[in-house]
């Protein structure tokens, strides 16, 4: 992996990542001991260790400070916008 610090500054990205996994599959509700814990379902772990890697392969330079994100979803994308874009976030 490389590390953060080796690569240049930008003052902005533009990044083309996989859609996203809708937020019911997550995360999932395990007993343990009669108290019920949300856990990242196999599917979220998956879809995190694939983004992850396109993420790399982008190999995007850092952007220091507070930064804006700007979300664009095509214009024929069916499913929960808001729920979508929080495995992204």
């Amino acid at each position: 992996m490389v590390e953060v610090f080796d690569r240049k500054i930008a003052s902005h990205v533009g990044l083309r990542l996989g859609k996203p996994i809708p937020l019911n599959s997550m995360y999932r509700a395990i007993s343990m001991g009669g108290r019920t814990a949300s856990i990242k379902s196999s599917a979220y772990r998956k879809w995190t260790e694939e983004q992850g890697a396109l993420l790399e392969a982008h190999k995007p330079p850092r952007i220091p400070g507070p930064y804006v994100c700007y979300i664009t979803l095509p214009e024929n994308y069916r499913g929960d916008v808001d729920g979508g874009v929080k495995c992204w976030l």
